[in-house]
């Protein structure tokens, strides 16, 4: 089969559903048993590596599927994490966790009364930081797996001073609080 890069992107948004669903027909086999090890990957890694706890180091390569000669991939939905990881209630209490996280910080992010002398709204940047999770859902996981990192305050500390360097290069009088 002859595909080109129009295939392959929609295949790539597209094909996750489809490979979630041949999930639930084969679930095949885990690289680790720790609790939640798919969807706390990094954060395993993370204090195996600096801790020395050697069964926490691991990677883990979801299964390539095929549907007869047509290859689909190996992206499956943040679902098949969470359904992996702590069953078909525990998928509903994350997905509807990842809901009310989202949907608190978009409200607090929003009603935020945004001094007349700031230029930038800090809590929308931060949410808008934080806002690829929800479209990644569809594909992957990234709220635990590429957010909450270790690094996450320091790009957030980033923005930060960026953004107050911004305003004072802009003339912004900022006031301290």
């Amino acid at each position: 089969i002859k595909t080109g890069p129009l295939d392959y992107i929609t295949g790539y948004i597209g094909y996750s559903i489809v490979l979630f669903s041949e999930f639930l027909q084969d679930p095949g086999t885990s690289a680790s048993t720790l609790w939640g090890s798919e969807t706390f990957v990094g954060i395993y890694n993370f204090i195996g590596s600096h801790f020395g706890i050697s069964n926490f180091v691991y990677t883990y390569h979801m299964q390539w599927r095929y549907i007869g000669v047509l290859s689909l991939g190996n992206v499956y939905t943040a679902y098949r994490y969470w359904l992996h990881d702590f069953g078909a209630v525990g998928m509903f209490f994350m997905a509807a966790s990842y809901g009310m996280f989202y949907g608190a910080f978009y409200a607090k992010a929003r009603s935020y009364r945004n001094p007349k002398h700031r230029l930038i709204n800090y809590p929308l940047l931060m949410w808008s930081y934080f806002a690829y999770g929800v479209f990644m859902i569809p594909i992957t996981d990234c709220l635990l797996a590429t957010e909450l990192v270790v690094t996450t305050p320091f790009v957030l500390l980033t923005m930060y001073v960026l953004g107050r360097y911004i305003e004072n290069k802009q003339g912004v009088r900022v006031e301290s609080s």
